[in-house]
């Protein structure tokens, strides 16, 4: 069953919107921490916000996470609109579809063998 084309749309541009944002994040912040170097402001509760590398490698992996589900949406919703054609002519690409197995392609006349 497909989801529906909004939900579809909601999806793939909302990913866009998720990855840039998170890309903006962890470089205005990793930005910010290496420009203050003060660690008297970072809350003690959590000391890998402390880390310029830390903040960096897991920005990075979120970032990524969000931009490689993004592009999973993207193919495979091309993938769902655009369905493989069966048998294609290995040199014009015609669809072959009910032609007898090993005959010439009635579009460019090679022979499929």
């Amino acid at each position: 069953m497909k989801p529906h084309p909004r939900i579809r749309k909601t999806i793939k541009w909302g990913g866009i919107i998720a990855s840039a944002v998170a890309v903006a994040a962890t470089t205005r912040g990793m930005w910010v921490m290496i420009a203050s170097g003060d660690e008297a402001v970072l809350d003690p509760r959590f000391p890998w916000l402390g880390d310029p590398l830390a903040l960096m490698w897991w920005g990075s992996v979120i970032s990524g996470g969000l931009i490689g589900g993004t592009f999973g949406a993207w193919v495979l919703d091309w993938r769902s609109r655009h369905p493989r054609r069966g048998d294609p002519c290995p040199k014009c690409g015609y669809d072959r579809t009910g032609l007898t197995p090993g005959g010439a392609c009635p579009e460019c006349g090679h022979s499929a063998a």
